[in-house]
């Protein structure tokens, strides 16, 4: 399954429980100063927005970052963890912080449960392996179903 198809199922799957929350506390006045989403030494490899690839357009909800052997993926800040899912790329945690949610994907194993609250920077699994073996989450930041652009909420 491709990652677009992924995400594309993601969006479908969403319980609607999910949304039409109250305001937050605070994210909102974070852009721009929300710690980076993966342990350890990263490199972003794929940003926000429209890529091609191989010629094709193809478009992305969030960014992906790489890590190193045993990194695991950080909330970014505290929340309630809204759902966990499974896909054949990995594990799927989603946190609510009031209307906005934050999506760490593509994880090996996950160290939390539905319902759970979460602190900031809280382990929330293992990111799980590529294609080419590297170690490599998506992360994205949305207000609701909008995504909006995970480099300009995290201070890399």
């Amino acid at each position: 399954m491709t990652i677009r198809k992924l995400f594309f199922l993601f969006a479908l799957l969403l319980p609607s429980g999910l949304f039409a929350q109250n305001e937050p506390t605070g994210f909102a006045t974070e852009k721009g100063n929300l710690p980076v989403p993966i342990t350890g030494q990263y490199k972003l490899i794929k940003p926000f927005g429209t890529n091609v690839v191989g010629g094709i357009e193809l478009g992305s909800k969030g960014v992906y970052v790489r890590g190193k052997s045993g990194c695991q993926a950080r909330a970014v800040y505290g929340g309630k963890v809204a759902a966990v899912y499974e896909f054949d790329t990995g594990y799927c945690v989603v946190i609510r912080h009031g209307s906005y949610l934050t999506v760490y994907a593509r994880l090996e194993d996950v160290s939390v449960k539905q319902g759970h609250m979460v602190k900031p920077l809280a382990n929330l699994g293992k990111v799980a392996r590529d294609a080419s073996g590297e170690r490599v989450l998506h992360f994205q930041v949305r207000q609701e179903r909008e995504a909006l652009n995970p480099s300009l909420w995290v201070k890399w």
